[in-house]
């Protein structure tokens, strides 16, 4: 919004581009041919720290809770260049400008999550979990300029502090395990995108929370995920396919300025190898994501959609060490143990899934 009504100030007055304050609407006056450029460079991470408590009760039903503090920062760069292509055209005053602008936002969050796992019978475990929303305090900053012949605007504002409530998410899964041969594992994920709430302690935006919550609540909906995962065991060896999908974010509305098939929508496919061994572990895991979305350079401005195809490929390696039991502990407390480990699949990896 401040780089786009900047822009209005300085090219609007003279009739060669703008925005509309009043219809929202973007026009250049520009003639044919016109070259368009640009870049959009994101970059980021989100940092969590963790405490949790979990137990059991009789082997059979199986309870957990965390707090977690998350930390975050991401930033995104972007450049829009227009320029007159046409060598012949001496007529024009308006040859060209260069648009830069930088959005960084950092914050430190709050949350939580609880889970319950039942094992009616040693080879299948139902499980749900609810992850609580974050609570963010986040402060963001912008800086922006537009270059226009032999004149340079600041656009850039002071620090703009405020608080974010992210969604909820619910998990509900279900894991067979065949003897010492494997298992499957099917679970489902859904979360309501359009609960995002913000909160405004700047007075100088004090009035548009009603108008962002407001506008996220119209656009955006409930988000379902489908993951299906499947190890096979030999001996010491552990064979993995795994297979996610979730769907367009845009329940309801088409504010994503996208075709159908460029929704958002994403698209995993997991496979690993790994073995287990008396006192170690190792795995590695190749994942594939694919997804189709569409951006466009003007902004809220539905004009000069990119459609995008996104595939991404990463490799994980985990390596565990389990520790040594503690010998000092009476026999029949160890019997004890013998009994309810026989109870348990004999391939079971620590840190299951649950």
């Amino acid at each position: 919004t401040n780089q786009w009504s900047l822009e209005a100030a300085m090219l609007g007055a003279t009739s060669f581009m703008g925005q509309n304050p009043i219809t929202n609407a973007y026009f250049s006056n520009l003639k044919a041919p016109v070259q368009q450029s640009g870049f959009l460079n994101t970059r980021g991470a989100t940092n969590k720290i963790n405490i949790g408590l979990g137990g059991n009760i009789g082997d059979k039903i199986f309870f957990g809770l965390s707090l977690g503090i998350p930390i975050l920062n991401y930033t995104v760069n972007t450049q829009m260049v227009e320029i007159n292509a046409n060598p012949n055209d001496t007529v024009s005053q308006f040859q060209g400008y260069l648009l830069n602008s930088t959005v960084s936002e950092t914050g430190v969050g709050v949350t939580g999550k609880v889970g319950l796992i039942y094992k009616p019978v040693p080879w299948a475990r139902f499980g749900v979990s609810y992850s609580l929303p974050t609570w963010y305090f986040m402060t963001e900053n912008y800086s922006s300029e537009i270059q226009y012949g032999d004149s340079i605007l600041d656009g850039s504002e002071p620090a703009l502090s405020y608080q974010m409530r992210t969604p909820m998410k619910g998990t509900v899964g279900a894991s067979f395990y065949l003897k010492e041969h494997g298992f499957i594992s099917i679970d489902y994920e859904f979360q309501n995108l359009g609960s995002t709430h913000y909160h405004f302690t700047d007075p100088r935006y004090s009035s548009i929370d009603t108008s962002y919550n407001s506008y996220m609540k119209s656009v955006y909906g409930y988000s379902h995920t489908i993951k299906v995962g499947l190890e096979g065991a030999i001996k010491q060896l552990r064979l993995r396919a795994g297979y996610s999908y979730t769907n367009t974010p845009f329940i309801k509305s088409k504010m994503n300025y996208s075709d159908a098939s460029h929704n958002g929508s994403a698209q995993s496919a997991t496979v690993g190898i790994g073995g287990r061994f008396k006192r170690f572990y190792i795995d590695l895991a190749y994942v594939f994501t694919y997804t189709k979305d569409a951006v466009s350079p003007n902004f809220q401005i539905p004009l000069d959609q990119i459609n995008s195809t996104y595939m991404t490929h990463n490799i994980m390696l985990t390596l565990g060490f389990r520790l040594s039991r503690d010998e000092s502990k009476p026999a029949a407390t160890k019997e004890r143990q013998k009994r309810s480990s026989d109870q348990l699949p004999k391939y079971l990896d620590p840190g299951d899934k649950y």
